[in-house]
């Protein structure tokens, strides 16, 4: 059955619970979630579980008691009174040892409500198989038979990127790449109140059946759409740049460049460059993924009203981006296509398969004018028309309808971001010596994203996350990743004068350091002003970086003594604030 032993953490025998759980297809499990009942009021479970099948959603409440010693008959009485109460399909008690026998009396009755012990429990969720890790990104899967000695085993998406073909190789290479360093990461890399938007999120949609490309754990969904956007910023021209931007760098001082160093160091227009795409390119991979995964939830929310409403078939359902590609304006083959689709598939032994286009959804970090918006929903329904590949499937023009029932025209959902500011207020603490900086954390005006119909079939949601608070995300996630990647990097050395750094200190040190040196080898305003910002941003954060400006509403860079002068009389000696 299944291997491996459980942390002697109780909090960690719960997620272990909560994980397992979520290895059952339909099935996703959240740890310590409020429940409601008429007579016990509200009160907190250790794990709540929700299977969907069918249409049919059961709901299952698990007590995790990691004692010692055999379980009290009181201890499943509490749990049986749950269950009752909030109307659950079934209760499970899961401890180390079993329950005393006044408990085991009680359970021998018909009832709701099974004690378990954790071997037992992840037995029957194994079903004669084995629960393993994957050994690319992490996961917990389940399969047939242990490896081989020295061999690991695979989740279903990894296996599929680890096919012996030339391209499939190489692809596997550049997903190993950028896996190793999204695995190494959770939702906690975006931050705590928006990474638990992120995680809820996902964990909505998975609940409610979406397609996703290459993952089905909200977990391993975040950390490909990470690994996705890594792909996306290091299969351009300019990644290699950015690496040698990291190893080699601008030269330290103004001036002319030292002919003997002319080739060990970038030249100022390929630090223009890198600083540029840093500052569009990367910034702007890491948003689009995050808006994205923000964006499934209330999309998800919009096809389950129609389906109320009998509007959409029971049988639609979402994919979320590079699960549905569709054909090219020109050309043969597949291209990335709209942000999120609503499909329904109809795939028959005895006859041609179909896919009804039901709507499509467009997800902006940035804001666009609606009729931007809805050109861009045109030409993507444009496409569509002319091919669409959903997950290995391919269907041809004479295999898509496109619109709802009754002759409809298809849903059109557009997502943006909400228009709000992050405080610009900060404070120093002393802590073991040392002055700490807190920046106050940005906190949404609104407890859920809003979403209007602004036609018969349109939608447009606006997250509850603004522009600002997802910019300074991303550019948590390019500073995440230049570090890591620095770390790598330095992994075989570090420079004779870092001598003493860790790699990863050594990865750190080259990102502060190397965008120092940028602001003094950009030749125009332009680039002057993104390296300050780059800079600014590393060292105090997106709110008070990008902020800090002189009189004349250019950015200057910003020292810590910049922030006491500010603090004191609001602007530094030169008149610089914060704005």
């Amino acid at each position: 059955m299944a291997s491996g032993t459980h942390d002697s953490d109780w909090r960690h025998f719960q997620d272990q619970v909560a994980e397992i759980l979520n290895l059952i297809p339909g099935c996703v499990a959240r740890v310590n979630q409020p429940v409601h009942g008429t007579r016990i009021g509200t009160v907190r479970v250790d794990v709540l579980a929700e299977l969907r099948s069918n249409g049919f959603v059961f709901r299952v409440i698990v007590e995790c008691k990691f004692w010692r010693r055999p379980i009290p008959q009181e201890k499943v009485f509490s749990l049986n009174t749950v269950v009752e109460d909030i109307g659950a399909d079934r209760g499970y008690l899961i401890s180390e040892i079993g329950v005393q026998s006044g408990a085991a009396e009680y359970l021998s009755h018909p009832s709701n409500v099974r004690a378990l012990t954790f071997e037992e429990f992840k037995s029957i969720v194994a079903n004669d198989r084995f629960i393993e890790n994957c050994g690319r990104c992490g996961v917990k899967i389940l399969v047939s038979r242990r490896p081989r000695a020295g061999k690991t085993a695979h989740c279903r998406a990894c296996y599929r990127l680890l096919r012996a073909t030339p391209r499939r190789l190489e692809y596997a290479a550049e997903h190993e790449r950028a896996m190793s360093l999204a695995s190494t990461v959770g939702f906690q890399l975006v931050g705590g109140t928006l990474g638990s938007d992120v995680k809820s999120s996902l964990e909505t949609a998975v609940a409610g059946g979406a397609g996703f490309p290459n993952a089905t754990q909200p977990l391993a969904i975040f950390r490909e759409s990470l690994a996705a956007a890594i792909r996306s910023i290091e299969s351009q021209p300019r990644g290699k740049l950015f690496r040698d931007f990291l190893s080699k760098g601008p030269y330290e001082r103004q001036g002319k460049v030292p002919t003997k160093l002319r080739h060990q160091r970038l030249s100022d227009q390929e630090t223009a460059d890198t600083i540029a795409f840093i500052f569009s390119h990367m910034v702007n991979c890491f948003k689009g993924a995050l808006t994205e995964m923000l964006a499934t939830a209330p999309c998800l929310h919009i096809l389950r009203e129609l389906q109320a409403q009998k509007r959409l078939p029971r049988e639609a359902r979402l994919y979320v981006g590079d699960a549905v590609w569709a054909a090219p304006r020109e050309g043969e083959g597949f291209a990335k296509a709209a942000d999120l689709h609503i499909l329904v598939e109809r795939r028959s032994p005895k006859a041609t398969p179909s896919v009804v286009l039901a709507g499509v959804a467009e997800v902006k970090s940035y804001f666009l004018p609606p009729e931007r918006l809805g050109r861009q929903l045109d030409r993507h329904l444009a496409r569509a028309r002319r091919g669409l590949r959903v997950g290995k499937v391919a269907y041809g023009p004479d295999q898509i309808t496109v619109g709802c029932k009754g002759g409809r025209p298809a849903v059109r959902i557009t997502v943006l971001p909400a228009d709000w500011n992050l405080p610009r207020t900060f404070h120093f603490e002393r802590k073991d010596g040392r002055k700490l900086l807190h920046v106050d954390p940005g906190v949404p005006p609104s407890d859920a994203d809003s979403v209007e119909r602004v036609g018969p079939l349109q939608w447009r949601v606006t997250l509850r996350w603004s522009k600002e608070a997802l910019d300074a995300a991303a550019y948590e996630m390019t500073f995440w990743f230049m570090e890591k990647l620095g770390e790598v990097l330095y992994s075989s050395g570090v420079p004779k004068e870092w001598e003493g750094m860790s790699p990863a200190q050594a990865g750190q040190n080259a990102a502060k350091m190397m965008l120092y040196y940028a602001i003094l080898r950009c030749r125009t305003v332009r680039n002057n002003q993104r390296a300050i910002a780059l800079y600014n941003s590393y060292g105090f954060g997106y709110a008070l970086g990008m902020s800090f400006r002189n009189p004349q509403g250019r950015r200057e860079m910003l020292w810590p003594q910049d922030l006491d002068e500010i603090l004191a009389t609001g602007q530094n000696k030169d008149g610089c604030r914060i704005v």
